[in-house]
């Protein structure tokens, strides 16, 4: 089998309503020369099947036409070249040959469209060429963004409503409003939901242990980066004062990220998304790393669609230190996806899709509707 061809193809698919963190506010520029966005890989070979590939919104230094450039001008030469594209290990010996440095999320996408051609050559799912399955369905948080009061009351109480037994609350612009706002919502939610908070790096250090002990209060399963990535004396810091553990994202970005946590007892877990390390490859090392040194994951998502989505599953389902809920809900808060079949939410977890590959599979004219450029 050789690889014949590469399409690296801009998308862009509009959010159900403007999504707010402590570091952005996304919406959707139109057009090719967007920043934000999807890219779908899909790589074509010469005995008809194709693997795809999916890179979701946030691109942390990279960008998208950037990204479909890189694909297109640097990655794709390498893979026309490869005797067995099957060889994953070699593909990636190969690409980094050529982009030594950065590019991870590039790389990312070509990673998992990697993996899906090769299930479909082996007729098998992305999980088992991961070492197999240990769940079938993988808890999941629905997501509630930096908004007013009563509009994210209506969010909380409307995901419970739906099912969801876990709610992800995004904080980290004002403190003293984000207090009042977690103690309503655990007021309107009751004790049996799961409340977990999210500042992404709003904090400084003596803001994040004064507001999150208040926050306490009301009873939080997990704190997602409380201070800037960089801050590892900070996130230690917040560790030692707090009694509910410290989740490491933003800071945990490769291998080396989570052996300089570990040392610094920086995290008490770790968050993993596919796209920082580089896909499956560098996602499993994460993992490993982070089981040796005692620290139980969690995966998450940077918003992506449905293809996007169905890899982070099966990364998920194959990790054994998995340990809290997911955040794969990103499908849910946009207005379509590219799927023929949609992936299967069902009280407060993920289904794992069945087939080979990620077993998934693109809607063709939905694509072509949404491609830019």
């Amino acid at each position: 089998m050789r690889i014949t061809k590469v399409e690296a193809i801009p998308i862009t698919i509009p959010l159900k309503v403007d999504f707010s963190i402590a570091t952005v506010t996304e919406t959707f520029t139109e057009g090719p020369q967007a920043l934000s966005g999807y890219v779908i890989v899909k790589l074509h070979t010469d005995e008809g099947l194709m693997g795809i590939g999916e890179i979701g919104r946030y691109f942390e230094g990279e960008t998208r036409p950037g990204i479909v450039h890189t694909i297109l001008n640097y990655i794709q030469p390498a893979l026309l070249a490869l005797s067995d594209p099957l060889n994953i290990a070699a593909a990636h010996e190969v690409i980094n040959r050529g982009l030594p440095k950065g590019n991870r999320f590039a790389k990312a996408a070509v990673d998992i469209a990697l993996h899906d051609l090769k299930g479909k050559a082996l007729g098998v799912p992305v999980h088992a060429l991961l070492g197999g399955s240990y769940r079938s369905k993988v808890l999941v948080s629905q997501t509630i963004g930096i908004k007013d009061v009563k509009t994210a009351l209506k969010d909380a109480e409307t995901y419970v409503c739906e099912g969801y037994r876990s709610l992800k609350v995004k904080i980290g612009s004002n403190p003293e409003k984000e207090i009042a706002l977690i103690r309503e919502i655990r007021r309107a939610v009751g004790d049996e939901v799961d409340i977990r908070v999210d500042a992404n790096q709003g904090y400084t250090t003596a803001v994040a242990i004064r507001t999150l002990r208040a926050m306490e209060a009301y009873n939080l399963s997990l704190i997602e980066q409380p201070v800037p990535r960089w801050d590892f004396d900070g996130m230690r810091q917040v560790c030692e004062a707090l009694d509910t553990p410290i989740l490491a994202c933003e800071s945990a970005r490769s291998p080396q990220h989570v052996m300089a946590l570990a040392r610094q007892q920086a995290a008490d877990m770790i968050n993993i998304k596919l796209g920082r390390p580089g896909g499956f490859q560098g996602s499993q090392k994460m993992a490993a790393v982070a089981e040796a040194a005692g620290l139980p994951i969690t995966v998450g998502m940077m918003m992506e669609m449905g293809v996007g989505t169905a890899a982070a599953a099966h990364f998920a389902a194959a990790c054994k230190t998995l340990s809290h809920t997911s955040d794969f809900t990103g499908p849910t808060l946009l207005k379509d996806d590219l799927l023929t079949e949609p992936l299967r939410f069902e009280n407060s977890y993920l289904y794992l899709p069945k087939g080979p590959g990620l077993g998934v599979e693109i809607d063709e004219e939905k694509l072509e509707q949404y491609r830019v450029g």
